[in-house]
């Protein structure tokens, strides 16, 4: 079972004028970052009723991931201005990020009329109609965004990811394309044509996109959101160096990234984002004592910074040091209860532990938050069909074959292992060869070798 874990390793009602900046106890933060939220809170007190000041709270607040204190100094500043996009908009993008998402997707929606040539508007809602299962109205917004933005990759990926999920192949593989010339290293995009081509029967192309994938597994497309970078640049200096690094990182060039965020976090030791990506850097090459400094770094300026907690979780369970772990998981869905990695590799400790009550309430946590989370749509299979509940766990793993993740061979493969021990022979059977096919076409020979090992005398 430990494998498991290694592989898994505000709307505006409320809001009133005047009602006073939130309520932050800047005392558990290091000198610098109290400095800048000291002096903005007490502007925020200073001038109750100026939007601007109310906003930039709100901005800075989530320059540094304070989510729903953010949320709620915007909900303030669009009470006082209430024909000002940006506000609502940054509302909107906080809460998403807290995994809010219907009072995301209610507010943004409301809020874009008011600046509908802003194509990072169409592309946040499209997103959380993807996300949310509705692929038509999705398509519809990211053809919007492409409209508004002809050079925005990230609507053009998005658009693609719509039309698979409509059915429409040709359509996507065209959209796919089209985001790769303007990003050619965009490495989810990538993945994403390799299946495309793989369920067309194309394994020449299917098998150089996937591997082009790995090469860029950790490179994304630019934003291109000048609204979102002002929040960012807030939290100068060291944001930038940071920026530079993932962007490094994505490229394979891992030492220089682990440079720039070394100098990032001398810059401003207390620039969280710089500890996060050190956490996971240093954890993922087993270098766990950089991990752990980083972490201790990181919760000292933050004590709920939540990616730090999860990350260094992460860390904790590759060492087999799952108490710990379990302390840290808990501690991050109690600060943030929508974070779906956090509560599907929550329930996974508890599936190690035999609490397949616990567990499966985490899977389910999960996708309340998200529903196309391929790793909590795996396990609720799993415990889906040991309850006899087959028509369910067939509709999770529907779920399941449609995520687009560099993950999806291996997890297919426990797929069709889980209807093997449920005695459904023939769909385990079908999830087995699905799963060769992807790891075949993604170059994982070994895993090739253990699904036919698997199927040998299987009539």
């Amino acid at each position: 079972m430990l494998g498991t874990l290694l592989v898994f390793a505000l709307t505006l009602s409320g809001c009133e004028r005047g009602s006073g900046s939130p309520a932050i106890d800047t005392s558990v933060f290091g000198p610098e970052v109290r400095r800048q939220l000291d002096a903005g809170l007490e502007a925020s007190r200073r001038a109750p009723d100026d939007a601007a000041e109310q906003g930039r709270l709100g901005m800075l607040l989530h320059a540094y991931q304070l989510l729903e204190p953010a949320a709620e100094a915007y909900g303030r500043a669009a009470v006082l201005e209430p024909e000002n996009f940006r506000w609502r908009y940054y509302r909107g993008r906080a809460l998403s990020s807290a995994g809010r998402n219907a009072e995301a997707l209610a507010l943004l929606t409301e809020a874009l009329p008011m600046r509908e040539d802003y194509a990072p508007g169409w592309v946040a809602i499209a997103d959380l109609l993807l996300e949310s299962g509705d692929a038509e109205a999705a398509e519809r917004h990211y053809r919007k965004a492409v409209e508004v933005d002809p050079l925005s990759a990230r609507a053009l990926y998005g658009l693609a990811k719509s039309l698979r999920a409509r059915g429409d192949l040709e359509a996507a593989a065209e959209a796919y394309r089209t985001t790769l010339r303007l990003q050619p290293r965009f490495g989810a995009a990538h993945y994403s044509l390799g299946l495309l081509y793989r369920d067309q029967g194309d394994a020449d192309r299917a098998t150089e996109h996937l591997l082009l994938a790995d090469s860029y597994r950790h490179s994304q497309a630019p934003a291109r959101d000048p609204l979102m970078g002002e929040v960012v640049n807030l939290a100068a200096g060291a944001a930038d160096l940071t920026k530079s690094a993932i962007d490094l990182y994505g490229e394979g060039k891992v030492e220089a990234a682990i440079a720039n965020l070394d100098a990032a976090v001398e810059l401003d030791p207390e620039f969280v984002p710089a500890r996060v990506n050190l956490i996971k850097i240093h954890g993922d090459a087993g270098r766990y004592d950089l991990a752990e400094k980083h972490y201790r770094a990181a919760i000292e300026v933050s004590p709920n910074a939540q990616q730090a907690r999860f990350n260094y979780a992460r860390a904790l369970i590759q060492q087999t040091r799952l108490a710990e772990a379990q302390t840290e998981l808990e501690r991050v869905v109690e600060i943030n209860p929508h974070l779906a990695d956090a509560q599907v590799l929550l329930g996974s400790l508890f599936e190690e532990q035999g609490l397949a009550v616990a567990a499966v309430r985490h899977y389910e946590l999960a996708l309340e938050s998200k529903p196309a989370h391929p790793q909590g749509n795996l396990m609720l299979v799993k415990h889906r069909l040991a309850a006899g509940r087959i028509a369910e766990a067939d509709s999770h793993a529907r779920r399941l074959l449609a995520a687009e993740t560099t993950s999806l061979p291996i997890l297919v493969f426990r797929l069709g292992l889980f209807y093997e021990q449920a005695g459904l022979r023939p769909q385990a059977r079908d999830y087995l060869l699905r799963a060769r096919g992807l790891a075949e076409s993604a170059g994982r020979t070994r895993l090739v070798g253990e699904i036919d090992s698997r199927l040998e005398g299987w009539s």
